[in-house]
């Protein structure tokens, strides 16, 4: 989380949100983090509760993470920082292609070490 409060306060250096701190970067990266994986949790009980598949389910998972990633964070990114449209769908870009790479070598590290520990 840090990494993606980071990034946040290099992509927001400028404007209002100058004077914003770190810590308001983190809160806004946390609530993030929260409301995507309340999504999933919410698609988790859907799924569940009406049974579907492994393929279908893991479908659901990826339009529910695809429309919090394109859908929500650029709303709320705006909403927070204040900016125009193009300058948040930029930073929107930006910023995701950061929390990929952080995700990427997440896994790539989890694997690493699982097979380590195997």
């Amino acid at each position: 989380m840090h990494f993606i409060a980071l990034g946040l306060k290099l992509l927001y250096i400028r404007g209002k949100a100058l004077h914003t701190l770190y810590l308001d970067h983190l809160v806004f990266a946390l609530h993030f983090q929260g409301a995507l994986f309340f999504a999933l949790a919410a698609g988790w009980l859907f799924n569940r509760g009406i049974g579907l598949e492994l393929v279908a389910s893991a479908l659901a998972y990826a339009l529910i993470a695809l429309a919090m990633l394109v859908v929500y964070l650029p709303l709320a990114l705006r909403r927070f920082y204040q900016q125009s449209r193009r300058r948040t769908a930029v930073k929107t870009f930006v910023l995701l292609f950061l929390y990929f790479q952080l995700l990427s070598l997440a896994v790539n590290l989890s694997i690493v070490v699982g097979i380590r520990n195997a």
